[in-house]
């Protein structure tokens, strides 16, 4: 029981401030320890949970298309902090 504690994941908020990408990890982790997907839902909470109550039917109907439209949502690509970073750097530059 303790092991099974130790590795559920937190609830997922939704937040800027949340490592989405970690999060789905360590739910993939659990999952596969108990050969289940149904806890991803459960863990869902505040905007996270609304996100997920407002998804159409088909992308949460099975665990592989809840993930592509968890990822979608809230795992940005790697290309994409580096462009935000370009983007301040360039505007500071436009300003001077």
């Amino acid at each position: 029981m303790a092991e099974e504690r130790a590795l559920l994941p937190t609830h997922f908020r939704g937040t800027p401030e949340e490592d989405a990408a970690e999060w789905w990890r360590q739910l993939n982790t659990y999952n596969q320890f108990k050969a289940n997907d149904d806890a991803a839902k459960a863990l869902f909470i505040e905007a996270a949970c609304d996100w997920l109550d407002n998804l159409e039917p088909q992308k949460k109907d099975t665990y592989d298309h809840l993930e592509t439209a968890f990822k979608e949502r809230y795992i940005q690509p790697s290309v994409l902090p580096f462009r935000s970073a370009l983007e301040v750097v360039w505007k500071k530059a436009a300003i001077r």
